[in-house]
């Protein structure tokens, strides 16, 4: 029988909102074995054509002896669970299941990583200062970002940087601990763990304090859903707890989504699975936030850091979704470990991040795609508080005519995109 709907209650004052998480329906702890398959071993997640009734979807699970078929209706899929012990039986299932007239479409759950190059250098905040900021606030954005919320799914945030004394980040009052949909659901939090969020948030929207540097929008405010912990010595996330976050994102009606994480190292054939699954997700919850007449986010990806010609997903999965690669430092081009192709949108600074750390310390966060796509993210954030009626279509028609900077050949190429984030 299915676990009993736990209600998490989130905010204060006139500002809770309750969300009701299924039992059954929460992410699972990954282990070993999936880490070296790649995938959540035994699991599928799949999409049924429509207008099944609810015995044909028990004939479903029988005849392929699921041990469990969860509805995830928001998402328009089911996770199923099979009593099979190998990636090999795994995909074997998922395989057959896509074969069966009932299914639209299975997938593996696969696991998804980080976008983050190695070997950090200590440096300053050039990275903002290419941008054009904090210049560029006088001349055009004023309201810094004001009135609107980034949603990060990532490894969570920082959650003692929202201090009183000096505030590094603002979090909406509607979720004021952030949201975890990560294999390890110990503590309900978007607390950061890993460090790898705090960064990413920090570089969208740290608040102007004179004490550390800046982010990109410093009075946004930043909603941490967590999607990965460690597991057996690595970082990893699911696509089963990336699309739940981002239907939180969608349903709290978040301004910007930005998603730093891909499948790092995938091949072609995994890269085409990521981006068909992702493409059924985006589809499902752009068309129920538009018949609800919800407020529609702006969603940045960063490309990967393969250095080739393969935009990962969900930043290639679909046309909505706006992809940053990572200029070099100097400026002169793409970084060499940036993924590149005809996805592609524009590139922004992800070499040598110096922002505020887990912990407070300002100091070098890294480099690599992931650091790139919050600077767009909190560019997108700085042009919505100024034009806040602006549609996704109407922000990149924004972001491509009045803040890109082009280079390589004329106008778009699959190197370059459009050219850097320039205010």
């Amino acid at each position: 029988a299915p676990a009993a709907p736990v209600l998490a209650r989130q905010g204060g004052g006139s500002n809770i909102i309750l969300f009701e998480v299924d039992g059954d329906a929460a992410p699972q702890p990954l282990d070993a074995i999936d880490l070296s398959a790649g995938h959540v071993v035994g699991e599928a997640i799949v999409f049924l054509k429509p207008g099944l009734s609810e015995l044909e979807v028990e004939a479903l699970r029988q005849a392929f002896e699921m041990t469990s078929l969860v509805h995830h209706a928001a998402l328009g899929s089911y996770r199923a669970r099979f009593a099979v012990e190998t990636a090999g039986e795994t995909l074997e299932r998922v395989n057959l299941l896509g074969e069966d007239p009932r299914v639209a479409r299975a997938f593996l759950n696969h696991l998804v990583d980080i976008l983050q190059a190695q070997e950090p250098q200590i440096n300053r905040q050039d990275w903002l200062l290419s941008l054009g900021l904090p210049a560029g606030y006088d001349t055009c954005f004023p309201r810094q970002g004001e009135g609107v919320t980034i949603a990060v799914i990532d490894t969570g945030a920082d959650l003692t940087l929202p201090n009183p004394d000096v505030p590094e980040l603002a979090l909406p009052a509607s979720a004021p601990q952030g949201l975890n949909f990560s294999p390890n659901t110990a503590d309900p939090t978007g607390q950061d763990e890993l460090g790898h969020g705090t960064v990413v948030s920090t570089i969208a929207a740290a608040s102007a304090n004179r004490f550390n540097g800046l982010g990109v929008a410093p009075r946004a405010t930043v909603l941490p859903l967590k999607v990965f912990a460690r597991v057996g010595g690595a970082v990893k996330g699911t696509n089963e707890g990336v699309s739940q976050a981002m239907l939180q994102a969608f349903q709290l009606e978040a301004g910007v989504i930005n998603m730093s994480l891909g499948c790092g190292g995938c091949t072609r054939a995994t890269e085409d699975e990521m981006r068909a699954f992702y493409g059924r997700v985006l589809d499902k919850l752009i068309a129920d936030q538009a018949a609800a007449g919800r407020r529609m986010p702006v969603v940045v990806a960063a490309s990967g850091n393969d250095g080739e010609n393969l935009v990962d997903s969900p930043a290639a999965a679909h046309p909505d979704v706006i992809a940053v690669g990572s200029v070099r430092a100097d400026l002169g081009g793409r970084s060499a470990f940036s993924n590149y192709g005809p996805e592609l949108d524009l590139l922004a600074v992800g070499e040598n991040a110096t922002t505020t750390l887990l912990g407070g310390e300002f100091s070098n966060g890294g480099s690599g795609t992931s650091f790139a796509a919050p600077q767009v993210a909190g560019l997108v954030a700085l042009i919505l508080a100024e034009q806040p009626d602006l549609d996704p279509d109407g922000v990149r028609e924004v972001l491509l005519a009045c803040f890109v900077e082009d280079l390589g050949p004329a106008g778009f190429d699959e190197e370059t995109g459009w050219g850097r984030a320039v205010v």
